[in-house]
Order: structure tokens, then C-alpha cells, then sequence
């Protein structure tokens, strides 16, 4: 029921006497977990809704306003092909809705369980989209280092908490911390390893060479953490600015297209319908 770094911790914890330090450790780190999850479900629900809604708004503009507005269509309004276009697109989700919506739900849940499957691949698709693969990067190098803060904290040596803080990250970060472990046993300083795979930013590597001299791995750890972890708020709270009003965009140029393909052709036709002489 306990996550492997909560018992190495706590482990090490009985053997030092800093139970008590190691238990708000732990506090800290699980509180910070959850505020993380939190963030980014704010962040990412506003958009998600507005998504479905306007998939709703698709479906039901398709089975009942389009086919009230089609009969009153001018032929004139068959030129366009915007209204073309949407006529049969239109005609596609009126008679494929269901299909569509079971698919994609389909598509949905078996990308959710290939993610759990190999959480490698997922975590390789995200860091490749632009601005959201930095802000997933960010997050991870922020949770590695403040787990090696942690281990470190409680009296773990340093080659044991980056071995339990890649099982933890199970990424590209965890796997980088896998190959400063082994680094660190062909000789090289922890720094040093960070500087050969080049993963980290040189920010990092002189963070942790600081440490190093001083004797402080801990510290200087928490410094990064603390470092990436304003850089992860700073972001998703750019991020959610930006595609509220994106998301807007997108609501009224739909509504824009349904009247520039319907709506017009419509309203010219009455307003011509309204100047004929008996």
C-alpha cells in the first residue's frame, strides 16, 4: 500500500533516530503531490469542457438545426463550398454520430491503458509536444530531485536515492538518474555525471557541483526542486491563460462558419422573399 520511497525513508529513518523528521519529510513530499495533481487538473478541466460541449453543440446542430435550415437554403447557396462543406459534414455525424462517439471513446480508453502499460511511451508522446513537453519536464526533474532530497535528508546515501528516485520517476528523467548512478560508480562525481549524459541544464550541474563543494547534496537539491517547481507553476499557469481565450477563438469562428454557411444564404433569400411586389 506504501510507495518504495515512503519505506526506504522511513527505514532509514529508524536507523538514524529521525523518525519525526523523516515522517514531515514525507508529509511534505505526499502534500506536494497531490497540489501538483490538483494544478493540473485545474488547468486542463476548463479546456476539456469547453471540448466537449462544443462536441455536443456538433451533434446537435447536425441532427436538428441543419436539416430545419437545409430545406430554406437559396440554390444560389450551393456554390459555396462552405456550405457545401458543411452539409456534408453534417451528413456524416447524422448518420456515423454513434459509431464516431463509441471509437472514439474506444480510442480513448486504450490509449489510457497503454499509458498505464508502458507509462515510457506516453511520457515520450508528451515531451514531444511544444510547451507541454517543457512543462512535463520541468515537473519531472522538480519530483526527482526533491524524492533525492528526501532519501537524502533521511539518511540515505547518495548512489541509494537515485537508484529509488529513478523507480520512482519510471522517465526519461528516472532513466537519466539510472545512468548518473552508474557513472557514479565508474568514478565520476555526481556533477560530473549530470554533465556527461547532457539531459540536465548546466543550471543543474552547477547547482549540484555547489553542493558538492560544500558538502550539502540535500540543499542544493531542495534548491533545484524549489527552482523547477516555480518554473512548472509559472508555466501551466501560462498555459491555461492561453488556451482559455484560444478556446474562445475556436467557439466563435464556429459560430462564425454556421453563419457565413447557413444563416446568410438564408437571410438573403427571406430579405429578397420580403421585397417582391404583389
Amino acid at each position: 500500500l506504501f510507495p518504495a520511497i515512503a519505506v526506504n525513508a522511513l527505514r532509514s529513518g529508524e536507523h538514524a533516530g529521525s523518525l519525526p523528521q523523516v515522517m514531515m519529510l514525507l508529509a511534505d513530499h505526499f502534500d506536494l503531490s497531490e497540489r501538483l495533481k490538483s494544478q493540473c487538473l485545474q488547468a486542463f478541466l476548463y479546456p476539456a469542457g469547453v471540448i466537449v460541449l462544443l462536441c455536443v453543440a456538433l451533434v446537435y446542430i447536425s441532427q436538428v438545426v441543419v436539416p430545419q435550415l437545409q430545406p430554406l437554403l437559396p440554390a444560389a447557396a450551393m456554390d459555396s463550398f462552405l456550405t457545401r462543406s458543411l452539409l456534408a459534414i453534417s451528413a456524416l455525424i447524422r448518420e456515423a454520430w454513434i459509431p464516431v462517439l463509441c471509437a472514439g471513446a474506444g480510442v480513448i480508453l486504450l490509449s489510457g491503458g497503454l499509458i498505464r502499460r508502458y507509462p515510457d511511451v506516453g511520457h515520450l508522446v508528451l515531451s514531444r509536444i511544444p510547451v507541454i513537453g517543457q512543462v512535463c519536464r520541468d515537473l519531472d526533474i522538480a519530483l526527482c530531485f526533491f524524492d533525492i532530497f528526501v532519501l537524502l535528508r533521511s539518511g540515505i546515501s547518495l548512489d541509494a536515492a537515485l537508484g529509488e528516485a529513478a523507480l520512482s520517476a519510471r522517465n526519461m528523467t528516472g532513466k537519466e538518474m539510472v545512468k548518473c548512478r552508474e557513472r557514479l560508480s565508474g568514478g565520476y562525481s555526481f556533477s560530473g555525471a549530470m554533465a556527461r549524459g547532457g539531459y540536465f541544464p548546466r543550471f543543474v550541474v552547477e547547482t549540484i557541483r555547489l553542493g558538492e563543494e560544500m558538502g550539502r547534496y540535500d540543499d542544493y537539491c531542495e534548491r533545484v526542486f524549489r527552482w523547477y517547481y516555480r518554473s512548472f507553476e509559472m508555466r501551466i499557469n501560462m498555459l491555461a491563460g492561453a488556451l482559455q481565450p484560444a478556446l474562445l477563438t475556436v467557439c466563435a469562428s464556429f459560430v462564425m462558419v454556421m453563419a457565413l454557411a447557413f444563416l446568410k444564404p438564408v437571410y438573403a433569400n427571406l430579405s429578397q422573399v420580403g421585397m417582391l411586389k404583389p
